[in-house]
């Protein structure tokens, strides 16, 4: 009885002890193999070993992209690799250094500088269909759906991420059921858009459950041409009270001499199929008009009333 009690003393003595050890942590993160994550680490144990993806965490450790390190852990229950199911507890950091080279690092420039036209989607046959595409800048996504122009806010993170937020969409009405369905489709796959990876040109979109949602391939953007825009036109006996009232309070704010000079974001309706809009005001009788943008990215002093009409669905 008394060696079987000793026995079992030095079993648990032995299962929970931890050993030490150094490892050495890259600068950025890596998408993970199994589970949902922003990203994971890449560490090693010696300079020259391969890279290894860590999903678990390193108790005490606060990680900063962008840097070197080599640690002390203590690492128990270790099992075999670099399970998530090892516990790793931070000693001490022996060298922490700056690191901006990201050998795999995804080139977002090469995301920006094309029209990316839609291969496949995830659970739709494309056969047939119209033209799919979008383009994207540093925070914008604008597009086709195919039977709509849409756009909204997009981040495009160091760490093979893409997130967009919720879009504005233009409201016409499609050619065929079977087109709003894929247009409703197209669109619910871009809300989903988690990370991405650019192989021989071609761009692969996968969710957060890393299962590929869209492939594009890119279509040099054409030339800048000549655009007639399209005037927004406000008929104020067609809409509710309520809505004319908070439409003349965001017109009577705007400083109307400087409508004519507004900035604009950006021009991508020079460059694609974006639409072209203006507004016109009337001031003691003289038209003010302001400067074309696209109907997806108006100017920021024009963005509360541009985003009323589109809600209106007044064109």
């Amino acid at each position: 009885m008394k060696h079987s009690f000793l026995y079992l003393l030095i079993i648990a003595l032995l299962t929970s002890c931890a050993t030490e050890k150094t490892i050495f942590i890259a600068n950025h993160y890596t998408q993970c193999n199994s589970i949902k994550s922003t990203g994971c680490l890449l560490i090693k144990e010696k300079p020259s070993d391969e890279w290894a993806v860590f999903e678990g965490q390193i108790e005490g450790f606060d990680y900063k992209a962008g840097h070197d390190y080599q640690l002390k852990v203590k690492v128990k229950q270790n099992t075999s690799g670099y399970s998530s199911d090892t516990q790793y507890k931070l000693v001490k950091i022996i060298s922490q250094q700056v690191n901006n080279k990201y050998p795999d690092k995804p080139d977002n420039d090469i995301l920006k500088q094309k029209k990316w036209v839609v291969q496949s989607l995830k659970d739709f046959n494309l056969k047939n269909s119209p033209e799919l595409y979008f383009t994207l800048t540093d925070s914008r996504i604008n597009g086709f759906s195919g039977c709509n122009n849409f756009g909204g806010p997009v981040k495009i993170s160091d760490d093979g991420h893409i997130a967009t937020k919720p879009l504005m969409v233009t409201k016409r009405a499609c050619a065929s059921p079977e087109i709003n369905k894929l247009e409703a489709h197209f669109l619910s796959m871009i809300n989903q858009f988690d990370t991405y990876k650019v192989t021989d040109d071609q761009l692969s979109i996968y969710d957060a459950d890393n299962k590929l949602i869209v492939t594009c391939n890119p279509k040099a953007l054409e030339t800048q041409h000549s655009t007639t825009p399209t005037q927004i036109k406000y008929n104020d006996t067609k809409l509710s009270a309520k809505d004319n009232e908070e439409i003349k309070k965001m017109i009577q704010a705007l400083d109307m001499d400087k409508v004519p000079e507004l900035k604009v974001p950006e021009t991508t309706h020079q460059q694609d199929a974006s639409k072209a809009v203006n507004l016109t005001f009337k001031k003691l009788g003289k038209n003010v008009v302001s400067p074309t943008f696209d109907e997806n990215n108006p100017p920021q002093a024009l963005k509360g009333l541009v985003d009323k009409f589109m809600s209106l669905s007044i064109r």
